[in-house]
C-alpha cells in the first residue's frame, strides 16, 4: 500500500513538473525564406554584409513600417544568397501586410538593395521567395 502512495505522489510531481515547464517554452517560431539573387555577373566586394528584413508593411497612417525580424549575414560568398529570417509568430496578424527587404553593404554604404515589393507570409503570400537584389548607383 506505501509503495502505491509513492508511485502516486511521484507521478503527481512529474505532471506538476510536466504543467510548470510547458509554460516556460518559447514561444513558436516560424521564418521566412529564400535566395538573394541579382543579374550575371554581379559580384559581391570583399567584406559584404546583408541584411533581410521582415517588416510589417500594413498601410497606417502616419506611421513607418516595423521591423518583425531581421536576418544579418556577414562576408556572404557569392551570390545567390540563401537566407532564413526567423520571427515569432504572436506578431503575425492576419489583416496585416508584410514583405521582405534585402539590402548588401560594403564599408557601412549600400551596393545592392531590392527594388520591387516581397510579400509574404499572410493573405495568400507565401514564405519562400527569391528577391532579386540590384546595384545602387
Amino acid at each position: 500500500m506505501q509503495s502505491l502512495g509513492v508511485v502516486c505522489a511521484t507521478t503527481l510531481s512529474l505532471l506538476v513538473l510536466i504543467g510548470l515547464t510547458s509554460n516556460s517554452l518559447p514561444l513558436e517560431l516560424n521564418k521566412v525564406s529564400g535566395t538573394l539573387i541579382s543579374a550575371p555577373g554581379v559580384a559581391l566586394p570583399e567584406g559584404a554584409i546583408a541584411y533581410i528584413t521582415l517588416l510589417d508593411v500594413s498601410p497606417r497612417q502616419d506611421v513607418e513600417s516595423s521591423i518583425i525580424a531581421r536576418q544579418t549575414i556577414t562576408d556572404p560568398d557569392q551570390l545567390p544568397i540563401a537566407f532564413e529570417v526567423p520571427y515569432n509568430s504572436d506578431q503575425i496578424r492576419s489583416d496585416h501586410l508584410y514583405a521582405i527587404q534585402a539590402q548588401v553593404t560594403t564599408e557601412g554604404r549600400v551596393v545592392l538593395r531590392n527594388c520591387s515589393a516581397y510579400p509574404v507570409i499572410t493573405q495568400g503570400n507565401p514564405f519562400v521567395i527569391e528577391v532579386l537584389v540590384d546595384l545602387v548607383e
